[in-house]
């Protein structure tokens, strides 16, 4: 009987570690396909006349990656974003990005904490993209 226990125990081992095995390597291919699109995006941001300041990768089960950016408090025209998604329509993530920077940009004239300013975010990719505002001392 406590034959068959370890050995149930150690099949249970060996199926939950090939499973692990199994997301790793989706989760690498995935990171390996974000970054390809990260390519795409970066210079779509610059167009539009922000700055990429960073990119950060977080590796886990579920990889992710962060790009920040500066240069919110400059008013970008919609003429120029709707150029570009119009441009880009194909590149679900890209337009994402756009949008989720557009209303970001915004955010920081009706966002106010005392003594602080916001000209810096940082997005998180996925669908949606989730935008984190970084308020310094003035």
């Amino acid at each position: 009987v406590f034959q068959r226990m370890k050995d149930k125990a150690k099949d249970v081992q060996t199926g939950v570690t090939e499973k692990i095995s199994k997301a790793s390597e989706a989760g690498w291919a995935k990171l390996k396909d974000t970054t390809a699109e990260v390519d795409e995006i970066l210079p779509a941001i610059r167009e539009l006349g922000y700055s990429v300041d960073g990119i950060q990768i977080g590796v886990g089960l579920i990889p992710d990656i962060v790009i920040e950016i500066s240069g919110l408090t400059k008013t970008m025209d919609e003429p120029s974003y709707q150029r570009i998604l119009e441009e880009k329509k194909d590149k679900k993530l890209l337009c994402s990005v756009l949008r989720t920077l557009q209303t970001a940009s915004g955010l920081h004239d009706k966002v106010h904490i005392a003594g602080m300013k916001s000209d810096t975010a940082a997005i998180t990719l996925g669908l949606p993209p989730k935008v984190n505002l970084k308020f310094t001392k003035k």
